[in-house]
C-alpha cells in the first residue's frame, strides 16, 4: 500500500484514539459500516434505485468520509437465476463493473459513485423476494 494511504491511516487510528485490532501495527481498518439493500426492478425500469435509496441511488460523493481513504463494498444477493445484479461505477475513476455476488470493491467514495438496481430478465415478473445486498465499510471524517 501506499505510503501516503499508510500515513493517514496512522494520523487517523491516533486522532480517533482507535486501538489497533488483532496485531499492535494494524492502523488500517475503518470504523462505520452499513448495509445498502436494492430490489430487483423490472428489465426495462429506468431510475429504480433512486426510488430506493434515495439520493445514494444515484451518483453522488460522500463528502463526510475521510479524505484519502478508501471505502470498501460487498455484494451479496438474493436473486433468482437469471437476474443481474446490477452494475457499480466510478465516474471519475473510469471504472464501471458488473456485480457478481460475493465479490468486493475497494473504492475512493469522496469521488462521484453510484450504481443501477439488479434486473429480472426481459419480460420476467420480479419476484417479490429478489434484492441485492451490499455491505459498506467507510471511514468516516466525524471526530467524536
Amino acid at each position: 500500500m501506499h505510503p501516503i494511504f499508510l500515513n493517514t491511516f496512522a494520523l487517523n487510528q491516533q486522532r480517533r484514539n482507535i486501538p489497533p485490532v488483532a496485531v499492535s501495527n494494524n492502523k488500517g481498518y475503518v470504523t462505520n459500516s452499513q448495509v445498502n439493500v436494492a430490489p430487483a426492478v423490472e428489465h426495462s425500469s429506468i431510475d429504480a434505485l433512486r426510488k430506493a435509496l434515495g439520493l445514494a441511488g444515484r451518483a453522488h460523493r460522500d463528502r463526510k468520509d475521510l479524505e484519502m481513504m478508501l471505502t470498501a463494498m460487498f455484494a451479496f444477493s438474493d436473486l433468482p437465476a437469471g437476474y443481474e445484479e446490477g452494475e457499480f461505477y466510478n465516474i471519475e475513476a473510469g471504472v464501471f463493473v458488473r456485480i457478481q455476488n460475493y465479490t468486493v470493491f475497494v473504492f475512493p467514495a469522496r469521488m462521484y459513485h453510484g450504481g443501477t438496481s439488479p434486473r429480472a430478465p426481459e419480460g420476467v415478473v420480479v419476484e417479490k423476494w429478489a434484492y441485492r445486498m451490499t455491505a459498506i465499510w467507510y471511514p468516516s471524517a466525524a471526530v467524536l
